[in-house]
């Protein structure tokens, strides 16, 4: 499928994300309440002496929503279109 992607960058004030490095996306929680976003990038690495990853690029709850819908539509372009 050769389709073009209108957006390939995530952007705002704090960051620049190029999306086709996102592996995936982990949702965080404190006290059961949601904290944010890990994005899991090819450059991030698991420890496996602390298992934890070593350099998620972390994005605060109130900013996550705006990171996941520009994601959902670069893989919605990427996959689908």
């Amino acid at each position: 499928m050769n389709s073009k992607i209108s957006e390939s960058i995530f952007s705002n004030e704090d960051l620049l994300i190029p999306m086709a490095d996102v592996q995936h996306i982990e949702k965080l929680t404190h006290n059961g309440e949601p904290n944010g976003i890990w994005i899991i990038t090819k450059h991030t690495k698991w420890n496996f002496e602390a298992d934890i990853w070593e350099n998620p690029i972390y994005i605060a709850e109130e900013k996550s929503k705006e990171f996941i819908k520009a994601y959902c539509y670069f893989r919605y372009e990427k996959d689908v279109k």
